[in-house]
C-alpha cells in the first residue's frame, strides 16, 4: 500500500443527486479513480441502475464505467 495515499477516516463514501443524468457516475468513476490511482483500495457498488435501455450510441452503461474506474 503507498504510504503517501490519501486516508479515509470514514467507512465508505456515498453519492447522490437530485435526478438522472446528473453526473452522479461521473463523479464516482472521477473519485474511485483518483483514489486508486493514489494507492487506496477502492470498491464500488451501484445498488440500483435505470435507463439502460436508453443509452446514448457508444456510451456503456453506469455500471460498467464504474467497474472500469
Amino acid at each position: 500500500m503507498n504510504r503517501d495515499a490519501p486516508v479515509i477516516t470514514a467507512p465508505g463514501l456515498f453519492v447522490t443527486g437530485t435526478d438522472t443524468e446528473v453526473g452522479k457516475t461521473v463523479l464516482a468513476c472521477a473519485v474511485a479513480s483518483t483514489l486508486a490511482a493514489a494507492g487506496s483500495r477502492v470498491r464500488v457498488f451501484k445498488p440500483v441502475v435505470t435507463g439502460i435501455d436508453e443509452l446514448e450510441p457508444g456510451r456503456p452503461p453506469d455500471h460498467e464505467l464504474l467497474r472500469a474506474a
